[in-house]
């Protein structure tokens, strides 16, 4: 999204083109559905973020390069904590299924 100047915005949609034998993806799930997380990864510069599926919780992240990844997992709806995960490991070619990320509900 890029300001005017004038009030106004710009989108500028990127689009991300790879051999998709060279990438993975990474997925999972992310409860209580009520979170309504956002997931997020740096792949260089850039940052590749997905919202869970508001019925089922499910996520994924694709065209990711082979490498290891730090996951953010951000809950849009405040009663929730947010949690990071660590080593996530993409294969080239292969879905990295990361399970079930339970989000507590803050008191």
């Amino acid at each position: 999204i890029v300001k005017t100047g004038v009030g106004e915005y710009k989108l500028m949609p990127v689009i991300r083109i790879a051999n998709l034998d060279s990438v993975g993806s990474i997925s999972g799930i992310v409860t209580p559905v009520e979170a309504r997380a956002e997931v997020a990864t740096l792949v260089g510069t850039d940052t590749i973020t997905a919202f869970c599926d508001t019925t089922t919780g499910v996520f994924r992240l694709p065209i990711i390069p082979a490498g290891t990844y730090r996951l953010n997992i951000a809950s849009t709806n405040l009663s929730y904590s947010d949690s990071t995960i660590t080593g996530v490991a993409v294969v080239r070619g292969y879905n990295t299924n990361i399970g079930t990320v339970v989000l507590r509900q803050l008191p």
